[in-house]
This record gives C-alpha cells, structure tokens and sequence, in this order.
C-alpha cells in the first residue's frame, strides 16, 4: 500500500511539473532518484551494522506484558523506520503459527500470556524498512530460539493431609536447629549440581576443591512429606499445568514437603519445598532443562492425570 501511494504521488508530481517547464521535470526527476538512493542506502548501511540480541527463556505471570525476547540493535546513525520480524510460534510443544511482528520508534510489541504454559519463538527472518517503507533489506537467522513460560495463577487447591492408604505422610524425626534469627538444618548429603538444584545450595569449597558444581542435601525439617506423580499426554493444556500447578501449591501451602515425579515420554523429579521450588521446576521442565531419572515406577501417595487427583488406592480424593 505504501508504494502504491508513493508511486501514484510521483506520478501526479511528475505530470504538474511537465505543464511547467522541462527543466522542472529534469529536476524533479533528479531529486527523485536522489531521495531513493538515500533511503536504499540507509537500509544497506542498516543491515551491515546489525546485531541480533536474544533472551533464551523469560518467566512471567499470566496476564503480564512483557518485550518479546529478541530484539535487533543497529549501531549507526541511521535508524530504520520499521523492523519486521517474521518468527514461528509454538504453544506447549504442540501448536505452531507463523506471525509478523512489527518494531517501530512509535509501536513496541509486547507479549501478553494469556494461558499458562510455554510459548516457543524460532526467529526466521527480519526484514529493514526506511523511513518511508519503500525499501528494505532482509536479514537471515540460525538458531534463535526462545522462549517465554507463563506460569500458571498461583490459586491453591487444598487437599486434605490425611490421604487413605498413604504410608509417606508421617511426621519427619528430623527438626532444625534454631541458630539466632535463621533457620538451619542439618547436611544430609553432598552431591553434583543439577539444573534444577537452587543456587544457594551450592557446597562452595567442595566446588573449588574438585574444580566442579555440588550442593548441599538437607535434612528436611518437621512437618509432613509426600511423593506425588504426575502424568502427562503427548500434549500439554492450560487447564491440566494450571490444575497440577495448584494442587502442588496447595500441598506446600500445608507445610507438606513434596517429591514430585513428572512423566511425559520420560521421568523427571523434583524436591519441592517452597512456592519458589515449584515456580523454579515449572520453568525447569517446559523449558527441558531438567534431567531425566532412571526410576521406572516410583511409588507415590498421589497421582495427577487428566485434571483429576487419585490417592495411592486410585481413590479420587476430594478437597
């Protein structure tokens, strides 16, 4: 649309010019071929001087804006009217479109995550717009993937404690020890440092001794633990993470201390004991950061499947 009415422009100029004087028309012909020149220039010079930047994973809550995670950044002094990005999404693994994304001085894209889960970006191409839009470069990327996780809203389901047939939810002999104002536990155990591990666990001297990551193993403190067991399809849905999201919270809201086994073509486990514990193997998860285990059946006390809670007897358990 822009060349078309750039061009109808011209020629309307053109002709008002040759009732004039041809001398006119020889300057303005000039002019013309000038500017577009200049403006052809500015997109090559555009080109040379750009740089991809690229944001591999950013979390957020659902409803929340936030800047896409790539961005090119020209350094020159010419600035270009308008970056087009064309870039591949894909929903939870399973739902892929192809969308143009437009970033200009005046409209930054942003994202919004209205449903809960992993949204994929593979940056195809961009394409250099002037400032009148006339001209423009294209730019080639490999290997720009990104993503962005929504997590899900933090609505607890409260199950009750008491689970039938459960053997795990027993009292923990263990129980701090109050040092001052902090709370500190004894050290269960020292092992390699895994993705999904916190870094504040991180067994410093034992990592500069062997010149490799291991972190502390605590003994948990009083309370309760419980082994649950989640399963999904080949295809994740909003409501299923968002109705697993919560019973695990619901369950940390309780004080309950919470082995989680995921399975999904592989088996993953996680030790949850905090709301940032369970934020922190969402991401971890989605994002296929976590390490798979060995284990080929784990016994739990409760099992997640198909938006539905089942005790250790495959009892539904109601909250």
């Amino acid at each position: 649309m822009y060349k078309i009415f750039y061009l109808l422009c011209c020629m309307i100029l053109l002709y008002i010019a040759g009732l004039f004087s041809s001398t006119l028309l020889t300057g303005f012909v000039l002019a013309m071929i000038i500017t577009a020149c200049f403006l052809y220039g500015t997109t090559w010079i555009c080109k040379k001087n750009a740089m991809i930047k690229v944001e591999k994973t950013l979390t957020i809550s659902k409803e929340e804006e936030i800047s896409f995670p790539f961005s090119i950044q020209i350094s020159s002094f010419f600035k270009p009217g308008l970056i087009r990005y064309h870039a591949q999404v894909q929903y939870n693994q399973k739902k892929t479109v192809k969308k143009y994304i437009d970033d200009s001085i005046s409209t930054k894209p942003v994202f919004v995550g209205h449903d809960c889960g992993i949204y994929e970006f593979t940056l195809l191409s961009a394409f250099i717009y002037d400032w009148t839009r006339l001209f423009h470069r294209k730019l080639h990327f490999k290997n720009t993937t990104c993503a962005i996780v929504v997590l899900p809203d933090a609505i607890p389901i409260l199950y009750p404690i008491s689970i039938h047939g459960s053997t795990a939810l027993q009292p923990e002999k263990k129980s701090p020890v109050s040092t001052g104002n902090e709370l500190s536990m004894e050290i269960k155990d020292i092992r390699e440092y895994q993705k999904q591990d916190s870094l504040k666990h991180i067994h410093w001297k034992q990592s500069a001794r062997l010149q490799k990551l291991y972190v502390k193993e605590y003994e948990k403190e009083q309370g309760y633990s419980l082994v649950i067991k989640a399963v999904f399809d080949n295809e994740f849905s909003c409501q299923a993470l968002q109705f697993f999201y919560s019973v695990i919270l619901g369950f940390l809201q309780q004080q309950v201390h919470i082995t989680c086994y995921i399975e999904k073509t592989e088996l993953y486990r996680f030790f949850l004991m905090s709301k940032e514990d369970l934020d922190l193997m969402f991401v971890s998860f989605l994002t296929k950061q976590a390490l798979p285990v060995e284990e080929l059946d784990p016994i739990y006390d409760v099992l997640i499947h198909d938006q539905q809670c089942l005790d250790a007897n495959n009892t539904q358990l109601i909250f």
